[in-house]
């Protein structure tokens, strides 16, 4: 039996009262996404460590805060690379949603404590712009992550070729220009090496940063064999090369390894190859050109690295932490994540750019006119596929290369095959450990 219509009209006002009753009440807000949608109130954990939440408060609290009003963002602090710490804070209860973690030094941590947790879909599902990236450097970090992203660099680690003006002015020698191979900087550093007015000057020094010329050769390979643990690294032909490459810096004649800092104290180095360094002084007449390349790896530099934020696994506000994310890496905030904002790992921010204006702040002071167009010229590494668990340990080996070279006095020959049995012996406890 069909209702009448006086009875309908009844019914659907009653309908239309509570339904506008409940809209009333509701709390609308809008999502970066562009839907409206009513939002919880929730609180995001991110566990940084201390001495780099130093700008947490301005820089991440506050302005998430203010695009999310539904959102209190809570720094649970203490060092991500500290284990302890790490099992400490979870047995508390204090899981983070968001973690700050390095790629290859922290990665085997979050698998461990089970932390970590792929992104990709939930990257593809907010539209997360990763074609911003080097492709290469996305590479480095899956590498370290089984093939996954575990975590999103927020910020690229800038290297070049540092040099002394007045020693290549004293030296009558021209200055080092963008481009230029190892073998051309080797070179170019026998022309700025003897003594002149009673000081001994040295051309180039290069065991203050061992592994990155490493990085850059064998950066997409796998260092140990995830199937076998045979040691891979030390039987490159790369590692030969590099190490007859730091001999021959050193039996330059006048060449021998510095005492002290002799770029930034007695100022008697020509050329360092070097992260983008903070530590030069002020009133040092220098400039920088690209990093040094290998002649069988043109325009590659050593790895990106930086540091990374990640969704956690055990989250309960992934959507919510993803979008965080998007908004913090959005090219406007970007910059305020890392180190500085030179340090951003998209290169459009800075190509045919004037970066003076992004030099705030003391440290980047001395910046100011220099050509910074160089850091940002080289490709990344990249890395392989996948790893071994053991090849953050090889990393480790490969950092200090250089140094325990020279200060082995052994012949190449024979430190590779005493390298080759200390990774071997090293591979063997770690497994008797686990």
């Amino acid at each position: 039996m069909f209702m009448n219509k006086q009875l309908w009209l009844t019914v659907m006002l009653l309908v239309s009262l509570f339904l506008f009753g409940c809209n009333k009440e509701k709390v609308v807000t809008s999502d970066p996404g562009g839907s409206d949608e009513q939002k919880e109130d929730i609180t995001l954990t991110i566990m940084m460590w201390d001495d780099w939440g130093q700008g947490f408060d301005a820089n991440i609290k506050e302005v998430v805060e203010e695009q999310f009003p539904h959102i209190t963002v809570k720094n649970i602090g203490g060092d991500t690379g500290n284990k302890d710490w790490i099992e400490e804070a979870l047995t508390a209860g204090n899981v983070p949603d968001l973690i700050f973690a390095h790629r290859q030094y922290h990665v085997n941590l979050l698998e461990e404590y089970e932390l970590n947790y792929d992104m990709t879909e939930l990257l593809e599902k907010h539209a997360f712009d990763l074609s911003r990236y080097d492709p290469a450097h996305l590479d480095e970090w899956r590498s370290w992550a089984n093939g996954e992203l575990w975590l999103l660099p927020f910020m690229a680690d800038r290297y070049a070729l540092h040099y002394n003006k007045d020693i290549f002015d004293l030296f009558g020698v021209e200055y080092p220009t963008d481009g230029m191979t190892w073998k051309e900087v080797i070179t170019l550093a026998s022309q700025v090496t003897g003594e002149r007015n009673g000081v001994q000057y040295q051309g180039l020094d290069i065991t203050g940063n061992g592994h990155l010329p490493m990085t850059q050769i064998i950066g997409k390979t796998q260092l140990i064999d995830p199937e076998t643990d045979e040691v891979l690294w030390t039987k490159s032909p790369y590692v030969k090369q590099w190490l007859e490459m730091v001999e021959s810096v050193y039996n330059m004649p006048g060449n021998e390894k510095p005492e002290g800092d002799a770029w930034t104290e007695s100022r008697t180095l020509a050329m360092r190859p070097l992260w983008l360094d903070m530590g030069t002084p002020e009133d040092l007449n220098f400039d920088i050109v690209t990093f040094p390349q290998w002649e069988d790896a043109p325009n590659v530099g050593p790895l990106a690295g930086g540091w990374g934020l990640g969704i956690t696994e055990p989250s309960q506000h992934k959507d919510e932490a993803m979008e965080v994310m998007k908004f913090l890496y959005s090219d406007e905030h970007i910059g305020f994540l890392g180190e500085s904002p030179i340090h951003a790992p998209f290169k459009h921010l800075f190509e045919e750019k004037d970066i003076d204006g992004m030099l705030v702040g003391e440290r980047l002071e001395k910046f100011k006119g220099k050509n910074l167009q160089a850091l940002y010229k080289l490709e990344a590494a990249g890395g392989p596929e996948s790893r071994s668990e053991f090849d953050v340990g090889a990393f480790q080996q490969i950092e200090r290369l250089g140094q325990d070279f020279i200060e082995s006095g052994q012949d190449v020959n024979t430190f590779i095959r005493e390298l080759t049995e200390k990774e071997e012996i090293r591979i063997k406890d770690e497994k008797g450990a686990s």
